[in-house]
């Protein structure tokens, strides 16, 4: 690893966890109002934050950090991830680097990558099935078909 690259590392610090608390709070004032509430957030301060959290998750990411894909706020009601799958793409990460954030990234990042992160003989069996392609389009890895655990299916859209 370059000094430049390990300088960029230190100077980043905790920006991935700085980066999350950001997206999320942006991400929950940004959630659809109810019927009886009046919007929430002003949409240029939304602009403005999510260019800002983009820059920086793009300086992490080309600094050699390792982005982890997380759905700790799937307890709001509305929250749909195809938005920050979008900005992930927006950021400058290619198809595989988005795809390396939900499954190699969290499988070495937790130790399991023996067993699981990949598709391989020997491998969990988890896998997801989407509806389109994420190639083409960021936000298709949000539209799943198919989820399968160890094996079985424990979710379909139909």
């Amino acid at each position: 690893m370059s000094d430049v690259v390990i300088r960029k590392r230190r100077k980043l610090g905790n920006l991935c966890q700085f980066l999350i608390l950001e997206v999320l709070g942006i991400l929950v004032s940004h959630r659809k109002p109810l019927r009886s509430e009046r919007p929430c957030f002003d949409p240029d301060e939304l602009k403005k934050g999510m260019g800002k959290a983009t820059q920086q998750l793009k300086a992490f990411s080309e600094a050699g950090g390792q982005i982890l894909f997380g759905t700790d706020v799937g307890y709001i009601e509305r929250f749909d991830t195809s938005e920050e799958f979008v900005w992930m793409s927006r950021a400058g990460m290619s198809f595989k680097q988005i795809l390396a954030s939900l499954t190699t990234n969290p499988a070495q990042r937790f130790d399991e990558s023996a067993h699981s992160g990949r598709i391989a003989k020997g491998m969990d069996g988890d896998l997801v099935v989407l509806r389109a392609d994420p190639e083409q389009d960021a936000a298709a890895f949000s539209k799943v078909r198919y989820t399968i655990r160890s094996g079985r299916a424990i979710y379909s859209d139909k």
